[in-house]
């Protein structure tokens, strides 16, 4: 039996911030992870689809491409290494870790122990029941970066984050591109008017998206073409890529045999990330939250404060968690998108500024998208949406608003360089305060200002 202060099940966002801090503080921490380190985030999730992305938009041939993705991965690969964990004074255990009950878990031949646990396995792909599914060599986000020749005609089930990129990423490279989603509209549950501007873009470059589509099966031919059978007709390809979400994964993991409550959705933690085990805890992708690679690594910070340094009251913040999706143009949002905003009894108004009206957008020759914002009474902020050229390196100002509770007016004393995109906040800012200049009141006190110091 070997001991450990903290023990930690996974080796991607989670659990990699939750190791090295921990393990930096002075505690014995053992990790466990039975297949790759970094995780999804790091080998099949968001290096290799923004390498591939970028790639696409810079012209590069599928082979650079794919060659660009392998160099990513291999350049931050060391940070989440091994080695880097273990010159920590982090216990690496590469194998998988099973609870036997709530405070032992079995990897290999061995059995640990610790006085608290954490649970970061992270999540896969979705797989939707599909008949012929499973008599189909179909692809996943944890394969398709291993794909050695270009796909002639790739068909694409789901149309959302990971779709809509793969589809602007294949379409770039070169690749006949068909994407198909069962709900009324690609990338669900963002803005309207946004998503809109997406998918013509992806129209434009000549991806056929069939949106209200179902698909009843699929099936494979004798040249190794694949049928897809929907209610809208039948579409036939050289690959078929399954993007129709994510799963928590927590099945293998013992759950049952610790006394941890789950369902496929995820394990059910409280506030404070503690499972139905108190001394268990469970951060990331498994709780079933954003499947996002910053919320776990949020999940992880909540943790260090809340266990490592005594923080009870530190508390995680869903509504200034943002998210992008890197198309090009890139889609980032922020708190409420505006159909959810104005059901708000708080809701004030929606202002936006399209990015036509900016001139280093003007100058850049790439004026497509808007910013829009949407506040309340107190004109505080109750979400952003940014959609266009460089719209998630934008949205965080957003967020941090969000976070302190802070009015739209705090952005009144900054002064933005000129030209840039980032003067979009500036021009927001005005339309805001132009109102409030026309109120008798505002211009009463200015010219008894006026007169006084004139």
């Amino acid at each position: 039996m070997h001991k450990f202060d903290l023990a930690i099940i996974g080796g991607g966002a989670a659990g990699l911030v939750t190791a090295s801090v921990a393990a930096q503080l002075g505690y014995s921490v053992v990790l466990f992870e039975k297949g790759e380190m970094g995780g999804d985030c790091l080998n099949s999730g968001c290096v290799p689809s923004k390498a591939l992305l970028s790639s696409a938009q810079k012209g590069l041939t599928f082979k650079d491409a794919m060659q660009q993705v392998r160099k990513s991965i291999e350049t931050i690969a060391p940070h989440d290494s091994v080695e880097r964990f273990e010159g920590l004074g982090v216990t690496v255990i590469q194998k998988e870790a099973v609870f036997l009950d709530n405070k032992t878990l079995k990897a290999g031949d061995e059995t640990y122990t610790a006085r608290r646990f954490v649970i970061a396995t992270g999540s896969t792909a979705a797989i939707p029941p599909i008949q012929g599914l499973k008599d189909v060599p179909y692809l996943t986000n944890e394969t398709l970066f291993q794909v050695k020749s270009q796909p002639q005609h790739l068909i694409i089930i789901g149309g959302g984050p990971i779709g809509c990129e793969m589809a602007d990423a294949f379409i770039g490279l070169g690749s006949k591109v068909t994407l198909i989603q069962g709900a009324s509209d690609i990338l669900a549950r963002d803005d309207a008017a946004a998503r809109t501007v997406v998918k013509k873009s992806l129209e434009d470059k000549g991806v056929s998206i069939h949106t209200g589509t179902n698909v009843s099966m699929v099936s494979r031919h004798a040249k190794a073409a694949i049928t897809v059978n929907t209610n809208a007709g039948s579409f036939t390809g050289s690959h078929l890529l399954i993007a129709a979400g994510r799963a928590p994964t927590v099945h293998g993991l013992g759950l049952e045999s610790a006394g941890i409550e789950f369902t496929p959705h995820g394990i059910k933690t409280r506030q404070n990330g503690q499972t139905s085990q108190k001394h268990i805890y469970a951060v990331g992708d498994i709780t079933g939250k954003h499947a996002f690679t910053h919320m776990a690594a949020q999940d992880a910070s909540l943790f260090i404060k809340r266990v490592l340094f005594g923080a009870i009251t530190a508390k995680e913040d869903l509504k200034a968690m943002p998210w992008v999706t890197y198309t090009s143009p890139e889609l980032a949002q922020v708190g409420l998108i505006e159909e959810k905003a104005q059901e708000k009894a708080s809701y004030a108004k929606t202002i936006r500024v399209d990015f036509s009206e900016m001139d280093r957008a003007i100058t850049e020759a790439d004026t497509t998208g808007f910013c829009k914002v949407m506040l309340d009474k107190k004109s505080r902020i109750l979400g952003a949406t940014i959609v266009g050229s460089h719209a998630g390196e934008l949205l965080p100002l957003f967020s941090y608003l969000i976070h302190h509770k802070k009015p739209l007016g705090s952005l009144s004393g900054i002064t933005w360089p000129y030209p840039t995109r980032g003067e979009i906040f500036g021009r927001i800012l005005s339309k805001h305060a132009s109102p409030l200049l026309k109120k008798s009141s505002v211009r009463g006190i200015s010219r008894a200002m006026y007169r006084l110091f004139g």
